[in-house]
């Protein structure tokens, strides 16, 4: 009974600080400040599942969206970076009842309609909601080979994209505690046109004069353009492409070529940039040998500063995802979460956990309802699938 009643003050308690916030949201320098010029800071977690070949957020068949809203809460999120895809939103089907056993009000609705409730439930408990075009087609993120490395493939024109933001930004501009527009996911080498060749195509930030590479920052701003004419309180996400380092074997994301191409929005104060960091964009070092000292987080630090965090003290930099096993060892004993984290302390960038799931959704190499090792919840979605991993977060949440 003393621990019930201690979560439960622990949730008031959350609930008062997320309420504090009064959206819409604004930027100023390298801060985000609400309605009243309050700083925010976003800690977030990815609420997955939407954006792959079930059309509809995970967790959905066994509890109830309130109560895994309230968990949220509970473990001290104040928003959720919420996945769709171009697919779902165009083809809208209706979504089986195998996915919405503890959602019965759900049952025999169509996946836009599911992903709306999503929304309102989150939002009418104070949690701000952040929308992401996570893949065009709907499938499993990601793949050097399935086409969704740009923002355009043979399926989806660029044109398409931009209405379907517009569309989506519309649809919530009634709605002030969805506070974010992600306008795509991890930027990345392709094959927009299906044919695998042996010259891909790249994103590029600014103009390039190699043929096989486009221009995303460019596109960024025609698209975020699009997105706040339709609902002007979104703040505009942007993620840094992915750039190739062959001779190092790495493939990491990065926002080092912003500074001298910043995005310029007809609605001023609304970009933030966002970046992804995993153990594996570090491919120069071996984390399971590596010690915690000083010595070897300088290391990888010079990594994190030059992909992310130096932007942070000129821009609103936001950790789009980041995350790990959920186990002693991929929390205490895991010397790239101690340093990143670590590292985050001292930035007080913005972030996102990836992910919440305690399962997985279907897509390739996925399996409906099979352990997500990354995720905050157990399988049965009913608590932590590690409290340590919870207790780590809450060290980083200012």
């Amino acid at each position: 009974m003393a621990n019930l009643k201690l979560s439960f003050i622990y949730l008031l308690q959350c609930i008062q600080i997320i309420s504090s916030i009064l959206p819409p949201l604004k930027i100023k320098g390298n801060q985000i400040l609400d309605s009243r010029s309050e700083i925010v800071h976003l800690h977030c977690v990815n609420w997955a599942g939407a954006h792959q070949r079930d059309f509809v957020t995970s967790g959905l068949n066994l509890q109830n969206r309130s109560f895994i809203a309230d968990q949220i809460l509970d473990m001290g999120f104040n928003c959720v970076r919420l996945q769709y895809s171009a697919q779902m939103v165009v083809e809208n089907p209706v979504i089986p009842q195998i996915f919405l056993e503890e959602n019965k009000d759900l049952i025999n609705k169509r996946a836009l309609h599911i992903y709306q409730e999503i929304v309102a439930t989150l939002t009418q408990k104070n949690i701000m909601v952040i929308l992401d075009m996570h893949m065009m087609d709907a499938d499993w993120c990601c793949n050097w080979d399935d086409q969704n490395g740009l923002w355009f493939n043979e399926r989806w024109s660029k044109k398409t994209v931009i209405d379907i933001w517009v569309f989506m930004a519309d649809l919530f501009k009634d709605n002030q505690w969805v506070i974010g527009a992600d306008l795509r996911n991890e930027l990345r080498i392709s094959y927009p046109f299906g044919k695998i060749s042996l010259f891909p195509t790249f994103p590029s930030w600014g103009r390039s004069i190699s043929p096989w590479k486009y221009d995303w920052a460019n596109f960024a701003e025609t698209l975020g353009n699009a997105v706040v004419k339709a609902n002007r309180n979104l703040l505009i996400i942007v993620q840094g492409p992915f750039e190739v380092k062959l001779t190092k074997f790495s493939y990491p994301q990065t926002l080092e070529k912003i500074p001298g191409r910043p995005l310029e929005l007809d609605v001023p104060n609304r970009v933030v940039y966002s970046c992804h960091d995993y153990s594996w964009f570090h491919r120069e070092f071996n984390f399971q040998e590596m010690k915690d000292t000083d010595e070897n987080y300088e290391k990888i630090k010079k990594n994190f500063q030059i992909r992310w965090g130096n932007l942070s003290k000129q821009y609103p930099v936001w950790l789009g995802e980041f995350g790990t096993v959920h186990s002693f060892q991929g929390v205490e004993n895991n010397t790239y979460w101690k340093f990143l984290t670590r590292y985050i302390n001292e930035t007080k960038v913005h972030w996102a956990y990836w992910p919440l799931d305690g399962t997985q959704a279907s897509g390739r190499g996925r399996e409906f309802g099979t352990e997500e090792t990354f995720g905050l919840l157990n399988t049965r979605w009913d608590g932590p699938a590690y409290s340590g991993l919870i207790d780590s977060l809450k060290n980083i949440m200012f």
